[in-house]
């Protein structure tokens, strides 16, 4: 057996820490009581980041800083990148903030800023397009990513659609 990669660092108080395996990572994080004021980073990671807002951790650490609910939901996405061309995704979860997107290859690193074409299955009759943000990548090519240039009304259409869905689930 090998033993896990030691990729991940952070910072607190102008120190660096590290480099740590996830699991070690995630334990060491735990026995820090302000983890709002420490900066993570891992190999692919465009820079250091606010621990809230590193969602591969986020759940690991107990910690929950989504400002709008989400539901699972099947479609499709067309994704462009001015200079890394287009491919397509499959739209696995979306919320009035954001989606998440698998994708069979990752060609997007987190933070790049990208067009998204979203089809919904049962959300709207036509596509709707916005720019988002890549916030996080995980090893499995899912790929979320936070509505930067949305319209307040296409915001307002999704979060209701997500509340009324959420409701219903809640029924059974």
């Amino acid at each position: 057996m090998s033993e896990e990669k030691k990729l991940w660092y952070y910072a607190c108080q102008g120190e660096t820490f590290g480099p740590f395996s996830k699991k070690d990572f995630i334990q060491e994080l735990k026995n820090i009581s302000s983890r709002n004021e420490i900066l993570v980073w891992r190999k692919g990671m465009r820079s250091w980041t606010p621990t809230y807002e590193c969602h591969e951790l986020l759940e690991e650490l107990g910690m929950n800083q989504r400002k709008y609910p989400r539901i699972h939901v099947r479609g499709s996405v067309k994704i462009h990148h001015p200079e890394k061309g287009s491919l397509n995704g499959v739209l696995f979860s979306l919320s009035a903030g954001g989606v998440g997107v698998k994708l069979e290859q990752s060609y997007f690193n987190e933070g790049d800023r990208i067009q998204l074409k979203i089809h919904a299955e049962t959300l709207l009759e036509h596509p709707f397009e916005v720019i988002a943000i890549v916030r996080h990548i995980d090893s499995e090519g899912r790929m979320g990513c936070e509505f930067y240039e949305i319209k307040d009304e296409l915001r307002k259409s999704i979060n209701s659609y997500v509340g009324a869905i959420r409701s219903h689930l809640s029924l059974f």
